[in-house]
């Protein structure tokens, strides 16, 4: 036998026996888990992951990098990485059996995968914009110069957060990234060691108090142009702050902004700022210099008061009112200049500062209030104190006063204290305006002569001089005003003037403020109307009920009036009356009839506030014919305004006939119908079937109307058709609110706004076809008007938040090309919806703008998602036909590829685009052709095959 041979029977003879040896070995050592896979790192949380592997005990990571490796445990399937410090890493797992087990071993290591831990600041943030950015939430465990980073952890930081820095004593200065964009309220308040912030462009808004008691804010504050608010208390008692430069775009400084801040020495506002809030940069004690912007048409209650290094001030030629103790208390204020746009001078504006001795008004000014330069260096000790002409008063109070000739007005409560006057005061023809409460309870007051040029007499001005006995307003002669400028006489003018038991009122007279002759004598009048001259002032309570008289000649009706005179059943207003007051008929519940004279060019706001039973509205109309005045239902053909609230929930019809008003025609004249001018109007009338709702049927808005006023026409229960004039521009927020009843609206042609909720809950609605003026379309403007179907949205640019919500019947509408922005769940229900065109100029679309339409298909010209499209637009996965091409609104082709259709399948297929007047009838592939492929049957159709919309006209188009 050969060696060859004997190796090989050796072979034979062991080998089965080897092979048992080796099985019975690897089964002792068990089988190698297999190598985690999936390995991933969260860079939002620093989170190490990997898919859980079936066995393992726990696992080991393998951290190589920064010089040196690690290996570390984890007994779950992740590894937090935040503890790591700065540099570049390898990470590694491997799956690890625990000691007992003979069925597995520790798997090999898993791919490497690369990280790189940033520099981190301390700081900790918060994920916020549906987790798309970060705000800084916190100091952390930063402290001293803090620098915001851009970037923080791949996403954009745009926010420091509400008391993020909130009383942190060792922050020293800030300098924000790039990308903030709000700093929130109260953000660094307290933090008392900051010494500077630099703040980046883009930045928009400074939060309330963001700043407010950093004391040792010492260097110069420079606002990015990109800011457009400063919040109320922002900077407040920043004591060391030594100036400020506002930005190219900020409009509005808050309210105390400043307060307090007293090193600063200057404040230049630029033009842009339209706003600046009432002690915006009171106490700024080291303040020498103020310019104003032209954008600065108020200034607000203590905006510069206590400023006591102020000198000077120019109220520029733009500033229209200077508020309360706008000035108050800055001592050293010598010299005001006020331009002749300034109407309004506040109570104490000036006060206390004594060093004011030259004040220039401009010839604007009509209302010096109470004590506005009391205290300062303007006062005499003896005579009359006199500033550009307007009386402010006597410290004198045991002399006589007489008025000068030349003097323009009388401020309020000029006569304060004082009660030494002569027989008869005589104001003269160069006074313009005499002040609230000007004489007020001056009991020596026998007879006062207006003089001709007085335009108004504020309120209380001679309230409480019980010795008057004669009020002449404007020049008499032969018993009669031969001149008088009067237009207005205020709220309780001559109240308890009890012995003026006549006066003559001039014809000039515009309005008579609200009780301006209660319990004067004219009270001792036998009739149950009380007149001051020809104007109907108040009425006495009376248990007669019954018409309203008027006598011969009355001119006008004063404000409240007739405030709750229940007892009056009707008011035949005489062709005389030029003016009716405010709140004039003001819950006259049982008012049942009402005739207007022809000539009325005002129904000023509250009118007929809640005349519940106010039936009928009539006016005067002469019969040329007849020689005699006839009355014809509706409004006056010279009707102006109608005010807020005007006929607020009146009747316009009769319950108890069960008839309604029927047309309500607004005429040509009038320019402007006020909030709530006809809310609620209607009464219900109970039938068999339940209550019905009556009143007036249609409303015609003329040609006049530029806008219609919110709520408006809301809750008019009746209501079934409106027309809007063609000149109606915006109709407002609520306008038709709840019209239930509403079926048919007609849009003039220049509509550029429908406001929010403008046609909320017009359930009966049927159409709204809008002009191609149209530019927005406001939130909730149809929501839940389910009986909707026909809508043209002509040029119109965005659709508001839930503006077609639940509109159920609406199955076609054509969006326009104009259109950039669909707001949130605008379509939201709209269950009958189903083939829209969506244009590719729509940038924006909010969160379930189409949820729950259910048989909706979106053809569109885009060829994807836009950036601003939020992620949940299509939120019922409704199928979506991209890259399409239109023409004159209807669809002409698409080219077919595996992503031109999308969310279809056997349960969501494509719904027939649409076209007026015609009928979809499937897809060919050739222009003009015929139907070759059905809607949905396009599973046999190659990629990238131009597939043609095929269109049969409908019987009245064929």
């Amino acid at each position: 036998m050969t060696y060859s041979e004997h190796s090989k029977r050796l072979v034979r003879i062991f080998l089965p026996f080897l092979l048992i040896a080796l099985l019975l070995f690897l089964t002792a050592c068990g089988t190698p888990l297999p190598a985690p896979s999936g390995v991933n790192i969260d860079e939002i949380t620093l989170t190490l992951s990997w898919n859980p592997v079936n066995g393992a005990d726990y696992y080991t990571v393998r951290i190589d990098g920064n010089g040196g490796s690690q290996e570390v445990d984890s007994g779950k399937n992740s590894y937090s990485l935040e503890r790591l410090s700065e540099g570049s890493y390898t990470l590694r797992v491997k799956a690890v059996v625990g000691s007992g087990s003979d069925t597995y071993t520790d798997s090999a290591w898993s791919q490497s995968i690369s990280f790189t831990r940033e520099h981190e600041t301390g700081l900790t943030f918060r994920q916020i914009e549906s987790n798309t950015a970060f705000e800084v939430s916190g100091l952390g465990a930063a402290q001293g110069d803090i620098v915001v980073p851009d970037v923080y952890r791949g996403l954009p930081v745009i926010r420091i957060g509400d008391k993020a820095f909130y009383n942190k004593n060792t922050v020293t200065s800030v300098s924000l990234g790039s990308n903030i964009r709000e700093i929130g309220a109260q953000a660094f308040l307290g933090c008392s060691a900051l010494k500077s912030i630099t703040l980046s462009e883009g930045l928009l808004t400074i939060g309330d108090q963001a700043f407010q008691s950093c004391r040792a804010l010492e260097s110069a504050l420079t606002l990015p142009d990109s800011v457009t608010s400063i919040g109320a208390q922002a900077f407040e008692y920043c004591r060391a702050l030594p100036s400020v430069n506002f930005g190219g775009k900020l409009a509005s400084i808050g309210t105390k902004a400043f307060n307090g801040c007293s090193a600063l020495t200057s404040v230049l506002v630029p033009d842009n700022v339209k706003s600046l809030g009432d002690g915006a940069f009171s106490a700024c004690s080291a303040l020498s210099s103020v310019t104003l912007g032209s954008g600065i048409t108020a200034i607000g209650t203590d905006t510069f008061r206590r400023c006591t290094s102020l000198t000077a001030f120019n109220a520029g030629a733009n500033v229209q009112s200077i508020g309360d103790y706008a000035f108050a208390e800055s001592t050293a204020l010598a010299a005001v200049t006020i331009g002749d746009n300034v109407r309004s001078i506040g109570t104490k504006a000036f006060y206390g500062c004594t060093a004011l001795t030259d004040v220039t008004l401009g010839s604007g000014v009509e209302q010096i209030a109470k004590q506005a330069f009391h205290q300062t260096g303007l006062w005499q000790e003896s005579g009359a104190t006199y500033v550009d002409g307007w009386f402010l008063g006597t410290k004198d109070t045991a002399s006589p006063v007489t008025l000068e000739d030349g003097t323009t007005g009388i401020a309020d409560y000029a006569f304060d204290g004082y009660d030494n006057f002569d027989a008869t005061l005589v104001i003269p023809d160069s006074v313009r305006y005499i002040g609230a409460g000007a004489f007020k309870d001056s009991k020596s007051l026998a007879n006062v002569v207006i003089g001709g040029g007085v335009e108004s007499i504020g309120d209380e001005a001679f309230s409480g001089c019980t010795g008057l006995t004669n009020a002449i307003l404007g020049k008499l002669q032969d018993g009669a005003l031969t001149q008088s400028s009067l237009t207005s006489i205020g709220d309780y003018a001559f109240r308890g003037c009890t012995a003026l038991t006549d006066i003559t009122m001039p014809d000039t007279l515009e309005r008579v403020g609200m009780y301006a002759f209660r319990d004067s004598g004219l009270w001792t009048n036998a009739t149950r109307e009380v007149y001051a001259g020809n104007w109907l002032v108040e009425c006495k309570d009376n248990d007669s009920y019954g018409s309203l008289s008027f006598p011969e000649g009355t001119a006008g009706i004063a404000d409240y009036a007739l405030y709750g005179c229940d007892f009056i059943t009707s008011a035949a207003i005489p062709e005389s009356v030029r003016h009716i007051g405010r709140s004039a008929f003001y819950q006259c519940t049982n008012l049942t009839q009402v005739v207007l004279p022809s000539t009325l060019m005002a129904i000023e706001d509250y009118t007929f506030y809640h005349c519940d039973n106010l039936a009928s509205l009539s006016t005067r109309i002469y019969n040329e014919t007849e020689q005699r005045y006839d009355t014809v239902a509706g409004l006056p053909q010279t009707l102006k305004t109608i005010g807020r609230s005007a006929f607020y929930k009146c009747a316009l019809g009769n319950a108890s006939t069960d008839t309604d008003y029927d047309e309500l025609v607004i005429p040509d004249s009038v320019t402007s119908i006020g909030d709530y001018a006809f809310y609620g109007c209607g009464f219900t009338v109970s039938t068999e079937n339940g209550d019905v709702q009556k009143g007036v049927d249609s409303v015609v808005i003329g040609k006049g109307v530029t806008a219609v006023g919110n709520y408006a026409f809301a809750n008019m229960g009746s209501l079934k058709s409106v027309i809007l004039g063609d000149n109606v521009l915006s109709v407002g927020e609520r306008a038709f609110y709840k019209c239930a009843a509403l079926t048919d609206v007609v849009f003039g042609n220049r509509i550029e706004s429908i406001g929010e909720r403008a046609f909320y809950g017009c359930s009966a609605l049927t159409a709204a076809h809008l002009p191609g003026s149209v530019r927005t379309i406001g939130d909730y403007a149809f929501y839940k008007c389910t009986s909707l179907s026909e809508v043209s949205l002509g040029n119109a640019e965005s659709i508001g938040d839930y503006a077609f919500f639940g509109c159920t019947a609406l199955a076609n509408i054509r969006l326009p090309k104009t259109l950039t922005s669909i707001g949130k769940q605008a379509f939201r229900n709209c269950s009958s919806l189903q083939g829209i065109y969506l244009p590719a100029s729509v940038s924006e679309i909010g969160t379930h703008a189409f949820y729950g339409c259910n048989a909706l298909t979106v053809y569109t010209d885009a060829t994807a998602a836009g950036e601003g499209w939020n992620a949940r637009w299509n939120s019922s996965y409704r199928p979506v036909v991209w890259g399409c091409t239109f023409s004159d609104g209807a669809l002409v082709s698409f080219v077919l590829t595996q992503t031109s259709i999308s969310n279809t399948n056997l349960s969501t297929q494509l719904t027939a685009p649409v076209r007026e007047g015609y009928t979809f009838a499937g897809w060919s592939t050739q222009a003009g052709g015929a139907a070759e492929y059905s809607l949905n049957g396009l599973s046999s159709v190659p990629f990238g095959t131009t597939l043609y919309a095929v269109w049969t006209a409908d019987n009245a188009n064929a």
